[in-house]
């Protein structure tokens, strides 16, 4: 069984990633290094499917997946930062 609040998160979800499909241009010409922080953003879109699935078969195995597409989430953001950063001091005069 799956909570509600689960399926509302994965629905918002579903909004920003269709919202980032029609921005995507624009992100990438404002954000550094966009890709990372886009690959972040669905890890983190994939491990709020795991966990509506989790609650509907195969619990053990998503909720596996689920933690693992959070900790991979985790590491492209801190990824994303540090380019971000570096980006931005090399602007820098």
């Amino acid at each position: 069984m799956f909570q509600e609040n689960e399926v509302i998160t994965l629905l918002i979800g579903t909004v920003g990633v269709v919202f980032v499909f029609i921005k995507r241009r624009v992100l990438a010409q404002s954000v550094p290094s966009w890709r990372w922080l886009l690959a972040a953003y669905f890890y983190l879109y994939i491990a709020w499917a795991f966990t509506v699935l989790e609650g509907l078969f195969l619990p053990r195995t998503f909720n596996v997946l689920e933690h693992t597409a959070y900790m991979l989430s985790s590491f492209l953001i801190a990824i994303w930062a540090i380019k971000a950063l570096v980006a931005a001091s090399e602007e820098e005069p």
